[in-house]
């Protein structure tokens, strides 16, 4: 959540809120059960890579890459496929919202979607 205030506010996200997301990966996945921490790396890894690839074209800003990677790790491989749709999902319905409202301009604040989808993620049974 503070990930998305600073990102609502300033439009950047703290380095250091990505990576004490990511640091506490390895205790999310022990106490979800998972003792198979590497994937969950693995996962947050391959997101990165990709996120950075939309950073790098434009489509997706170099911290919301950084964000998503870090939840990744969160989620693991059982949990990305809802955290990404979740995401995706939320994102393009707030940005309908901005263009409905006539707040049309380039560099949205993507943080927020992020974390609806982690949210979605964790807290929907099944997701």
């Amino acid at each position: 959540m503070i990930a998305a205030i600073e990102d609502l506010r300033r439009q950047r996200i703290p380095d250091p809120v990505v990576l004490a997301i990511a640091a506490t990966s390895p205790l999310v996945a022990v106490l979800g059960g998972d003792r198979d921490i590497a994937w969950h790396l693995a996962c947050g890894g391959g997101v990165l890579v990709i996120g950075l690839a939309l950073a790098w074209v434009g489509w997706l800003g170099a911290g919301d890459a950084k964000l998503m990677a870090a939840v990744s790790c969160w989620t693991g491989f059982g949990g990305l496929v809802p955290f990404l749709c979740a995401t995706a999902l939320s994102g393009a319905l707030i940005a309908l919202a901005l263009l409905i409202a006539g707040r049309r301009h380039r560099g949205m604040p993507f943080a927020p979607a992020i974390a609806i989808g982690t949210l979605v993620a964790f807290l929907v049974p099944g997701a």
